[in-house]
């Protein structure tokens, strides 16, 4: 851990993690009893925890002790929730081994570097550093953002405001045509995001509406 401290400090390590913590543990007699290092927020849906598992385990004991460990020995955990923990899970379901998969993991979002490269993105893995992850493939676990298609768009609205369209649709005696009227008066409205997917859904429609008719002058 000391020495990921030192590699902090040279800016010798390349991650995706934003946030560093350095939580250091201390007897009043300056006795040092634990060491942490966590790389991510803990609000996030992947954290990075390296610790001082020597020191943990050493606590209390005396050099005598047969319990006592006299060589290094630092932890590396990696904690995932929400959607990041749900990858990590389909990944093992598909019969990946568990230390490819944690290894894929951490290679993808942690690296110690050596300065070979005025840019620090392309320079090489410290040799070390391949030794440890044994030049394991990075295994991303990003998430692809749901495409927000009119099927899903149509669902949202009936969420949010089917209650409301219910109601008016009884105020009106069962008559929906209200709503064409809402619509033709609101097409001036049509986000260019919202008008690109009904492009790339209904392409014979958008050209009935958007073509050669500019729907925004006829309906503003």
């Amino acid at each position: 851990t000391v020495e990921i401290i030192k590699k902090r400090d040279s800016r010798s390590i390349v991650s995706k993690f934003r946030e560093i913590r350095n939580l250091e543990k201390d007897t009043l007699a300056l006795e040092r009893t634990g060491h942490t290092i966590y790389f991510g927020s803990k609000e996030s849906e992947i954290m990075l925890r390296v610790y001082d598992k020597q020191l943990e385990q050493n606590h209390g004991l005396s050099s005598e002790n047969e319990k006592y460990i006299d060589t290094l020995w630092t932890r590396w955990e990696l904690q995932l929730r929400g959607e990041r923990a749900t990858q990590a899970a389909k990944h093992l379901a598909s019969g990946k081994n568990i230390g490819l998969v944690t290894m894929g993991i951490l290679s993808h979002y942690f690296r110690l570097i050596q300065h070979d490269d005025c840019n620090r993105s392309r320079c090489s893995n410290e040799l070390k550093w391949d030794l440890f992850v044994n030049a394991v493939e990075k295994l991303s676990l990003t998430v692809r953002k749901c495409e927000r298609t009119l099927e899903l768009k149509e669902q949202v609205l009936e969420h949010q405001y089917g209650g409301r369209i219910a109601m008016l649709m009884l105020a009106n005696g069962g008559d929906i045509s209200f709503l064409g009227d809402i619509a033709i008066r609101n097409m001036h409205r049509i986000s260019p995001s919202d008008r690109e997917q009904f492009q790339k859904e209904c392409p014979d429609l958008y050209n009935t509406y958007f073509g050669p008719i500019d729907c925004e002058r006829i309906y503003k």
